[in-house]
This record gives C-alpha cells, structure tokens and sequence, in this order.
C-alpha cells in the first residue's frame, strides 16, 4: 500500500515510483565494471545475466590526486568507460533497460552517525551540517543524500536519532547519467556498494533482516568490513593487506576494535552474528579466529554457490544487490542521483496546502449537504400545501413568463398596500383637532387629503393635507395673525405634529377699505371676508 509521502508525490508533482520489474544493476570502479541481471524466484535470488568487464588502461595516467577517493577524474575518460560497455551489453540480450548503479569505495563515499533526535522540517540544515565532521571535502561540490532514522533514548533519556549520508563527486554523477544516456539506458538509481551488499545478504536470509550483524569481506589481499544494525549499513571499512590475507594480519584488520567503534559511536545493538565470504582459502580459520576475538559466532558463507555462479567477489555482490532493487524491500532510500526525488521542504508545502485545500472542501461539502437537505425539506412542506382553486386558475394555461410578470404585479399591489396601511392615520381624529386648533373668525373652505395610493413612486410618498381657508378681523394684520396662530396651534397639538413634522403657511390678501362708500352692504361684506386667505400645506418632516 502506498505511503502518504508516495501519494502526495503522485498527486502534487505527478512523481510516481518505480513500477516493480527487471532492472539492471552497474557497479563502477576505476578498475572494474560489473553489469548483472537478477530476480526474485520462489524467495530465492535468481542470477540471469552477471558480466565483468575490466576497463582498458587510460589513455594518460591519473595523477595521484586523480586515483584517490572522490576524486572527479577517478572514472577517467567517458569515452573508454562507453567503449567497453558498448561492447559487452551487446553480447547478451538484457530484458530491461532499467539500471541501478552502485559505486565503489572510490567513486562514493558512506558515513553514518547519531545526534539529538529534531523535527524532520530541521534534517536538510541540521544532517548536512553534522555531516560536515566527517566528511574531509566540502558538500557544496558533492551530491549527496541522506536518510534519518529513529534510535532508543540515551541513558540520559534523550530523544536520538540516526543519520546515514553517502555523497560522490558532482561531476561524477553527471558522468555517469550521460554514459547511460549514450548507451540507451535509463538511470533509476544511484547508491554506494555497501547498501548493495547489504541488501542482497538480506535478501538472502530475510530472517536476518533488521538485526545486528557484520560482514567480512575477503577479495585476496582486499578485505572489507560492514557492520549493519536495523537495515541499515552504519560502519564499513576497507583495507589492503597484500596479494593475499594471512592469519597473522588480524591485529591489522581490528575487528573487535570495529565492534566497539559502532556499539559505543553509533549506538549499534550487540552484534548477533559475524558472517564471512570471499575467495580466501583459509575461510574457516578466519571464522574460527573473528569467532574467538568477537566472542560470537561467526559462519562462513558460500555466496558464489547459492546465487548460482561461479565465482563473484565485492563489486559482483554490489551489482546484484542494485539489480534487486525493486523486487525486495528495504530500509535504505539513498539515491545520489534523487532520480524523480521531491524535496523534504516541497513536499511539505505541498501536504500543508492539500490538508488546507482538504478543510476547505469538507466545509463546502457539509454546507452543500445541509443546503440539499434543507432544499429537500421545503419540497416536503410544499408538496404538502393544497393549492387554492383561485390561484391554480389564475395560473392556468399560462407560461413561465406570464406566471412571473404577473406574481410581480402582485407583489406591487400587497406591497403598496403595506405603505398605505403603515403611514393610515384616523382621519376623524386629525379632522377634528384641525378644528379644535381653528380661532375664532377663521374657517376652512376646503380640506385635501393626499394618499400614498394617488402617486405611482409609492415607495418615496407620504401622507398629506392640504387646507385652505380664510380669516376676518378688523385689519388685514389682524386676519393674518390670526392664520399664524391657527399653524402653531397646529405644531402644538399632539397627533397632528406626531404625524405631520413639517407645516407650512401660504397668506394672500386684498386691499378693501371697510368704510367704503356707495357698495352695498353684502358686496361689502363678501368682501370683507376674501380680504384675507391662507393655505396651510402639512407633510411629513423632511419630505
């Protein structure tokens, strides 16, 4: 089943892992190159194809500097590693074309060590910057890889874990993807030859898997050591004793000191179990020796015969092991090349914005979901309601557009019923205190009612009164006090100035002389009264 990370990269990035199959495996050293072919049958490792190819001697010798480790110019010419490898893969029929490489002591180098146990956001910084104690070459001209994994607490009961690093020159890993461009390849992977081994020895005894154990090495006078605690490759160590190894040379090989070294350095478990192959002819001595030094038991192995081949020795392993990359699990994810990799610091942006973008979507799915409910809700309630003959006939017959045109008409009609009802005083009640406020010799020859109804801007009208009258007094500026003083009895009284804030006053007059001669007496006295008029204008304050 995928992991989280694997489904993050196939979603954010499209980056999907290796699809399991054939794959080669290619280990490279300046002297040597092994291309091998191999799979899983039944359990068992099965060896199809295994070519050693010895590279010819360059066209200039490697300065010293050239042939030490992690040098650029240790894989030499490209041109004389393409020749020789042209030459041999096109003797036999490979079924992929997938390569792992793996690379020799030389060409990559391995450390693994502990520090306080950190968030996984702080391991680029915090790893590589550990790192730089024990690697003697500066990192901005190295590719690298590393990969953290979590130990038992101190005796201090401090959180710790372990950080395994392998890095090769920059140049050499650019070599290397352009040599497999020229020969048709695909590069999937690019490791250091202790991972290989490792996964090939746990390969074959699954059992072993995840324990304490170590490994010698014999290639003549070669002598490798690996010491492995968790799936993991934490110690490995390399010497040249001679054209072959005696005996007398375990006091140089030190391997109780390696013990030690990784128990009490890297917090390695007590190793269970030494293991012992290679192509030195006292073999069971030297098991019998390590087995006495180590105080644990210690087996030789017959690797050659249970992978089915003749003979094999370290980079033989190495590049079965990378061949088997994909058809057996592993603890070790290093890859130099970080073919398809997603960075740390990427992919955690890229899970913060997907659990964002996941939040975001429950909410809208739950508010979408009450919306639904509730929408199926209300059809219940309105299925339920019996529809009126009166208004199943007034719909009948008639289309979309009509039914909504006319529901607007009315909806105009009840809301213009709601004005005039909201702003309907009693019209007794004002009538009569408009006549209470009347003085005496004043009166009304007509009284004007506006409704909200009249107007069509019914939303922008008010109530109205309009009220015209006229006065007699024994002057002109008798009869127009007396109009003022009937607009502020008005104001005064209580329901009148509630409903109508502004009152306004219009006079007119005509100039009669009341002591006029020769004027009939009623044409005098009509007059007289339509000396003086007014118009009294009430609204709302403000209108």
């Amino acid at each position: 089943m995928p992991s989280l990370d694997d489904w993050i990269d196939r979603v954010a990035f499209g980056k999907a892992p290796s699809k399991p199959g054939p794959a080669l495996g290619l280990y490279l050293s300046p002297e040597m190159i092994y291309v091998c072919q191999a799979r899983l049958d039944a359990g068992a490792v099965a060896v199809e194809h295994l070519l050693r190819v010895p590279l010819p001697a360059a066209d200039k010798p490697l300065s010293s500097a050239a042939t030490g480790t992690l040098s650029a110019e240790t894989l030499g010419e490209e041109g004389r590693l393409f020749a020789a490898l042209k030459q041999s893969l096109s003797q036999v029929r490979w079924s992929s074309k997938r390569v792992f490489v793996t690379l020799s002591h030389q060409l990559g180098l391995l450390r693994y060590f502990t520090m306080p146990s950190i968030a996984s956001r702080f391991w680029s910084a915090a790893v590589l910057l550990e790192a730089k104690k024990y690697i003697p070459i500066p990192l901005d001209s190295l590719s690298h890889d590393f990969q953290v994994a979590s130990l038992p607490p101190d005796v201090q009961d401090r959180p710790r874990q372990g950080a395994l690093v392998a890095v090769a020159q920059r140049k050499t890993v650019l070599s290397v993807t352009s040599l497999l461009d020229k020969l048709g390849l695909t590069l999937l992977g690019l490791e250091v030859a202790p991972c290989s081994v490792l996964r090939l020895l746990e390969t074959l005894d699954p059992g072993r898997s995840g324990s304490a154990y170590g490994q010698v090495h014999f290639d003549g006078g070669n002598i490798r050591i690996l010491l492995a605690d968790r799936g993991l490759p934490i110690f490995f160590r390399e010497l040249f004793l001679g054209a072959e190894a005696s005996l007398s040379d375990q006091r140089k090989i030190d391997l109780s000191g390696c013990v030690r070294f990784a128990q009490k350095q890297l917090s390695s478990r007590v190793q269970s179990q030494l293991l012992l192959s290679g192509n030195a002819p006292d073999l069971k001595q030297w098991s019998d020796a390590f087995s006495s030094e180590l105080g644990m038991p210690a087996q030789a192995q017959d690797l050659p015969r249970r992978l089915g081949v003749k003979a094999c020795d370290w980079g033989g392993y190495a590049a079965i092991g990378a061949s088997l990359r994909l058809s057996t699990p592993s603890a070790i994810t290093l890859d130099l090349g970080r073919i398809g990799r997603v960075g740390e610091d990427e992919r955690r942006a890229a899970r913060d914005l997907l659990a964002v973008s996941s939040a975001i979507a429950l909410f809208l799915s739950l508010l979408g979901a009450w919306r639904f409910l509730d929408c199926r809700s209300l059809e219940r309630r309105l299925r339920r309601e019996q529809i009126p003959p009166m208004a199943a006939a007034a719909f009948q017959g008639k289309s979309q557009t009509q039914i909504a045109a006319l529901l607007d008409k009315m909806g105009g009609q009840a809301q213009a019923a709601s004005l005039a009802l909201r702003h309907a005083p009693k019209t007794t009640a004002l009538i009569q205190d408009i006549v209470k406020a009347m003085p005496d010799n004043l009166w009304l020859t007509e009284l004007k009612v506006n409704s909200p109804l009249r107007r069509q801007d019914m939303m922008e009208d008010s109530p109205e009164i309009i009220l015209s009258g006229r006065a007699q007094g024994p002057s002109v500026a008798a009869e127009q006090d007396m109009a003022f003083a009937f607009r502020q009895q008005l104001l005064k009284t209580p329901e009148l100035a509630k409903t109508f804030g502004d009152v306004q006053i219009a006079l007119s007059g005509k100039a009669v002389d009341a002591k006029q001669q020769g004027v009939a007496p009623d044409i005098l006295r009509r007059r007289l009264e339509e000396r003086t008029s007014f118009q009294v204008t009430m609204k709302e304050k403000g209108q």
